[in-house]
């Protein structure tokens, strides 16, 4: 594997490395591969050295690289590019537009969305293009196919600029209503669909079977929900969140979820409509809880609603059947409808 070695070594040196980078065993020189190939540049400056560049302390930078969810580098370590401080900049910038507590918050969107798409994007390559070691020895291959992954990177990100200019267009809005401390509110219906009794039937799964039924849950989900004109908002394990501007949209998303055409496992689904917290990409307040609650409630294959999402339905659209007052804690008796489609 001498030959393989030299490969390797020659292919990093291409690509930036540093002879002293790369010593050690073969898996140390992987690490290292991995290191060079998916690094925005070369390390040349230090954290301090990006802060000055900035002109900001460097406890301010050290918070914003925690934000990111990346570890902070000691102050006098060369660890940092000059594409580090375009990053910091940038969020500076944001800071300084609508304020420091806003620039944390968007960067800690940021980089928890990052990291999920990194690792669902590691997750995707090592169960389909990962070359496995021999005796411990790396093998060419397993280097120069991330290596081809890291030269498309820039198209990749490309692509995501242009996805992101599609989001924003979707969740466009006009400023409902802004409370005194800054935080926005919007008058949204929310459902909750929860999987009745996944823990034993996916107890039954290997962990391969596991990961196709979650694919399964979660693409068949967004599909309906989005198909509706809703968005979700996120998967809780076995529990899927979403949110709607309409009520008719999104009941007829949750009765679509229970229907034969999704195939899916057997739910229960709850839903309340008002005003919610809207706060880094997530929703919040007593709509959201009760939405909870009533998946709870609910019995299995069944959507329960409350009297607000009642209100807003298209009329002969659906059934709904008064389900009486029920106790959700810390809101004391909530009315609930069992809803279906029109007969």
């Amino acid at each position: 594997m001498i030959e393989e070695r030299d490969r390797i070594i020659q292919l990093l040196l291409e690509r930036g490395a540093h002879p002293d980078e790369l010593s050690g065993s073969d898996l140390d020189l992987f690490e290292t591969a991995m290191d060079v190939l998916y690094r925005p540049e070369r390390p040349t400056l230090t954290l301090a050295q990006v802060a000055a560049r900035r002109g900001l302390d460097t406890a301010r930078v050290v918070q914003l690289w925690r934000a990111f969810g990346l570890d902070a580098p000691a102050e006098d370590e060369v660890a940092l590019g000059e594409s580090d401080v375009r990053l910091v900049a940038r969020l500076d910038e944001l800071s300084e537009l609508f304020g420091p507590e806003v620039g944390l918050s968007m960067a800690r969107v940021a980089g928890a969305s990052m990291a999920r798409l990194a690792d669902a994007g590691t997750s995707s390559f090592v169960t389909t293009q990962a070359v496995p070691f021999v005796g411990g020895s790396i093998p060419f291959e397993a280097v120069e196919i991330n290596a081809l992954v890291a030269d498309n990177l820039s198209g990749f990100m490309d692509a995501m600029d242009t996805l992101f200019r599609r989001h924003l267009q979707r969740v466009r809005r006009p400023v409902e209503s802004v409370e005194t401390t800054g935080a926005e509110t919007q008058d949204l219906v929310v459902a909750f669909a929860d999987l009745v009794d996944s823990t034993g039937s996916t107890g039954q799964l290997s962990l391969s079977e596991l990961s196709a039924a979650i694919d399964r849950f979660e693409a068949t989900a967004i599909d309906i929900v989005v198909g509706h004109g809703g968005r979700v908002a996120k998967f809780i394990g076995d529990e899927v969140m979403f949110v709607h501007r309409d009520a008719t949209g999104a009941v007829a998303a949750a009765l679509d979820l229970l229907g034969p055409a999704a195939d899916l496992a057997p739910m229960r689904i709850g839903v309340d409509a008002g005003p919610v917290l809207t706060r880094e990409g997530d929703f919040f307040g007593p709509v959201v809880n009760v939405a909870a609650r009533a998946t709870s409630l609910a019995a299995m294959g069944s959507v329960l609603v409350t009297e607000s999402v009642v209100d807003r339905l298209e009329v002969g659209r659906f059934t709904s059947v008064p389900r009486g007052s029920l106790d959700v804690r810390g809101h004391g008796a909530v009315s609930f409808w069992e809803v279906g489609p029109a007969q």
